[in-house]
């Protein structure tokens, strides 16, 4: 595999013989997929120093290989550069790869965003099926996004589902909870009481 972060060996020239050199930046969205080169002559100079002096102190600290970062330990403008990179190779992924690779493999920001436009679009759905129960489904919107961010955020087995798994999982939540808030509507228009009534009856 090649070394991305390493020293040069004996016999380069001059006072580069002991200087390590970054090889290169790379991501991919799972073990298995492919991985992403992001070009080093285009990248911002604040980002390239930074990669730079982190390959050096990782090659001075553990010597050469490769490294894996996380965005999380990155500073905000590397962070921010790499979703950027990381955007624009998504556009150009298939369905199926994009499905099988693991929620923690893509930024975390693109995950969010894109289980919020899920609980959203369920629910305009029930509200175009259920338009007398618009204001109660409405409710279960804040909830739901706030559940989303815990899992994502904070649980280790939701971020290692893959996307396929995780997209229908999460759908089935979206749909109960907001079935729950339609039956919750017909339950109060009808009366609890009136209800309790007619089950005893």
């Amino acid at each position: 595999m090649k070394e991305f972060f390493k020293r040069k060996k004996d016999g380069d020239t001059q006072a580069e013989s002991s200087e390590p050199k970054l090889g290169g930046v790379f991501f991919g969205f799972s073990e298995q997929g492919q991985k992403h080169a992001v070009s080093m002559a285009d990248m911002p100079e604040d980002v390239k120093a930074y990669l730079e002096e982190l390959g050096r102190q990782t090659c001075e600290e553990n010597g050469g290989g490769v490294v894996t970062l996380s965005s999380d330990n990155m500073p905000d403008y590397v962070a921010e550069y790499m979703r950027e990179q990381t955007n624009r190779f998504l556009k150009g992924m298939d369905e199926d790869e994009i499905g099988e690779a693991r929620l923690i493999d893509f930024p975390r920001e693109v995950v969010q965003a894109s289980f919020f436009d899920m609980i959203d679009a369920s629910f305009e759905r029930y509200a175009r099926e259920y338009p007398e129960c618009r204001d109660d489904i409405r409710l279960s919107v804040g909830t739901l996004k706030v559940i989303a961010e815990i899992l994502l955020n904070t649980d280790e087995d939701w971020q290692g589902l893959k996307v396929n798994d995780a997209g229908r999982l999460f759908g089935g939540i979206c749909m109960a909870m907001m079935e729950a808030c339609v039956m919750a509507h017909n339950l109060n228009k009808v009366g609890w009481e009136d209800r309790k009534d007619e089950e005893n009856t």
